[in-house]
């Protein structure tokens, strides 16, 4: 959102040193400041464009990371969810925050290519009621874009399906919430990206992790190499991530902190830990 992170910079020497060093990576690749973007007064129309969001949010999760960091607060494990699961692989130690920038320019200045070829959806339906509702609307295109929790999913696809799934959703009084984002990631419709995108990424330096990532494209996975192909993997599989949350609960953990200018993702993990038996605390 436009305003997020500019108060932290302002007033948190670290925050601020840390968002100016990804800046520094970003503009060796995109030619364009960050730090100019996030105080800009037209941010809050540019902030609707991918290219811009994505290398903004990663940046100032970058940047909060360092800051708890710095007063002693460290995490023992990391997951994301779609986007963010950049950030967490650069705070597991298997990116360098360089590596970790360019698949940030990568991904996101790629994906612009279908903005305003289809949108998402909010539904409040467990997946495989969800998966149901979706055979039973018989609308071209629609996928089950997220897992979000034991009842939350997305929904990804052309516009004209997902207006029709609105409507039919209000008839059978499901929960339904359009999401203004006029991209319909993880969906068939960003197939025409993958060469492109795998091309712009070549071959990527990675690490092991320093501390667990579970991830959310392959959460079955005890260990992933976040290379071309999970990256691409990442913008085009569903993102499953209940059962990274899941995954989360069978570790020593009993604190999780959503690292984001908004809590978005606080709720599913609640409703995750809980479904489980879990009653780790959520911040």
């Amino acid at each position: 959102w436009a305003g997020m992170g500019q108060d932290a910079y302002s007033g948190d020497k670290v925050f601020r040193e840390a968002l100016e060093l990804v800046d520094r990576h970003f503009m060796a690749v995109s030619g364009w400041s960050l730090v100019t973007m996030l105080f800009s007064k037209d941010l809050e129309t540019e902030i609707e464009r991918t290219e811009i969001a994505q290398p903004l949010l990663f940046a100032v999760q970058v940047a909060l990371v360092t800051a708890l960091k710095a007063r002693g607060i460290a995490p023992a494990a990391v997951l994301g969810h779609s986007v963010g699961e950049v950030a967490a692989a650069w705070c597991s130690g298997m990116l360098d925050l360089a590596t970790a920038t360019r698949i940030i320019h990568a991904r996101s200045t790629q994906q612009e290519v279908v903005r305003h070829l289809g949108s998402m959806a909010a539904l409040l339906l467990p997946a495989e009621e969800a998966r149901a509702a979706i055979a039973e609307a018989g609308l071209p295109g629609i996928e089950l874009s997220a897992i979000n929790s034991p009842r939350s999913v997305t929904i990804s696809g052309p516009s004209e399906s997902i207006d029709a799934f609105a409507r039919l959703a209000r008839k059978k009084r499901w929960a339904l919430r359009k999401l203004n984002i006029a991209y319909p990631f993880h969906s068939a419709l960003v197939d025409p990206i993958e060469t492109p995108l795998r091309e712009a990424l070549g071959t990527l330096k990675c690490s092991k992790p320093a501390i667990p990532f579970l991830s959310s494209v392959t959460p079955e996975q005890d260990e992933v190499t976040p290379d071309a192909t999970y990256w691409w993997e990442n913008v085009r599989r569903p993102v499953r991530f209940t059962d990274a949350v899941v995954r989360l609960a069978e570790q020593p953990v009993d604190l999780v902190v959503e690292i984001g200018p908004k809590a978005v993702l606080t709720t599913y993990v609640r409703d995750t830990l809980r479904s489980v038996g879990n009653q780790t605390q959520v911040l």
